[in-house]
């Protein structure tokens, strides 16, 4: 008799066990063995595992695609060690499967706007924490966050416009500076390009100075050879009248100057006659005396 009553209390464990699974399948939509992963994912990341619970998350993720519970958990584990491009995924896709659990779905939403944060997209981590902020208005992280993110902006804005005003301000410098050099090559190209014409002119004028000069000399020369030429000619005009005066001598007549060559003749031969005589009677004294030559070519 015990012995049936305690088979009877085995039966009933199991059928009340069944009983349990069933109406837990029933309501959490779960299978047991998973849920059994869930909770050793889930307790691996309360302790600080993050690394094993990633891994965890993910098998049950990969093995259960329409399991939003395994999305967000996986999208917990990759937030903390910083996989933020897996873990925004995860949290968008357990978003749009919580759409009708407004508790979920404001976790999940709040999460995604941290993961944004985190990416550096400023604007859309606001307009997702706006989001969560109109699910729940009195939940004071995500006012603060919305609040913070909303001066960073603003932060960032100030910063951008002072580099770019500073960026404009090297630029108009830069321009400036480029005008002012250009400026001054254009005049120091005008100043060589004066400085050309000047010596360019001093040159034209020396070389039409030497052109003065040297059509003076040939004018000077000119002039000489019109002198030497006067002079020539007046001498030629005094050589023609000296002929004319010596022409103009009077001539004697034929008869005249037979006569004046027969009586120079006679006296010389006077002369011949009497230095004969002289010459016989200087030999005759034993003396030979030579004519003294006196220039005259007998």
């Amino acid at each position: 008799m015990n012995i049936n009553k305690g088979i009877i209390s085995v039966i009933i464990a199991l059928v009340l066990i069944i009983f349990l699974v069933l109406f837990h399948m029933l309501v959490s939509r779960i299978p047991p063995f998973v849920s059994l992963s869930l909770n050793d994912a889930g307790t691996k990341f309360e302790n600080g595992d993050f690394n094993n619970a990633y891994k965890t998350y993910g098998e049950l993720k990969t093995k259960n695609p329409h399991l939003p519970e395994a999305d967000y958990g996986f999208s917990n584990a990759a937030y903390k060690i910083d996989k933020y491009d897996e873990s925004e995924a995860g949290y968008t896709k357990a978003a749009e499967a919580w759409k009708a659990d407004k508790n979920k779905l404001f976790k999940s939403t709040y999460n995604l706007g941290n993961v944004k944060y985190r990416q550096g997209k400023l604007q859309e981590a606001l307009d997702v924490y706006k989001k969560a902020m109109d699910m729940d208005p009195e939940d004071e992280d995500v006012k603060y966050n919305h609040e913070f993110v909303k001066i960073k902006i603003k932060e960032m804005e100030k910063s951008q416009e002072q580099r770019q005003g500073k960026k404009e301000k090297g630029e108009k410098e830069e321009k400036d500076k480029s005008e002012t050099d250009s400026s001054q090559k254009e005049q120091d190209r005008k100043t060589d390009s004066g400085d050309k014409k000047d010596g360019k002119k001093e040159q034209k004028d020396q070389q039409k100075s030497g052109e003065k000069e040297k059509k003076a000399a040939e004018d000077q020369e000119k002039k000489d050879e019109k002198q030497e030429s006067k002079g020539e000619r007046q001498q030629g005009k005094d050589g023609e009248q000296e002929e004319k005066q010596t022409d103009s001598v009077p001539v004697a007549d034929k008869g005249e100057e037979e006569d004046s060559i027969d009586k120079k003749d006679l006296a010389i031969l006077g002369v011949l006659e009497e230095e004969e005589e002289k010459a016989r009677k200087e030999y005759f004294r034993g003396k030979t005396r030579t004519i003294a030559d006196d220039g005259k070519n007998w």
